[in-house]
């Protein structure tokens, strides 16, 4: 299995799905209600996500992650129109990358 930490082992993860999205539902204080979900991401990995997101973001492999993200979440609202509105959080290292944009 190769190291998440390496942009070759991160870029593996992701295009073969190793990790989950956990939602965690925004909630208005006034009123209790569910406003939205922020999507989040988890690997199975016994190192710290800042030890994984940071070498992903030097290396730029973190665009791999943000597209693959932004897809399931299209998807998902695709699939599930009266679904709540989802938020997705983004590198800033991705939007330095020339080829994000033109990708999504």
């Amino acid at each position: 299995m190769m190291d998440i930490q390496t942009a070759h082992g991160f870029r593996a993860h992701i295009s073969d799905n190793r990790f989950n999205i956990v939602r965690q539902p925004v909630v208005c204080a006034r009123t209790s209600e569910v406003l939205h979900h922020e999507w989040l991401v988890r690997f199975d990995s016994q190192k710290g996500l800042e030890s994984i997101i940071r070498p992903a973001e030097i290396s730029g492999a973190i665009s791999d992650l943000d597209i693959s993200m932004l897809s399931r979440a299209v998807e998902t609202l695709n699939k599930n129109p009266q679904h709540q509105a989802i938020a997705v959080n983004l590198s800033g290292a991705s939007f330095s990358n020339p080829n994000f944009e033109n990708t999504l």
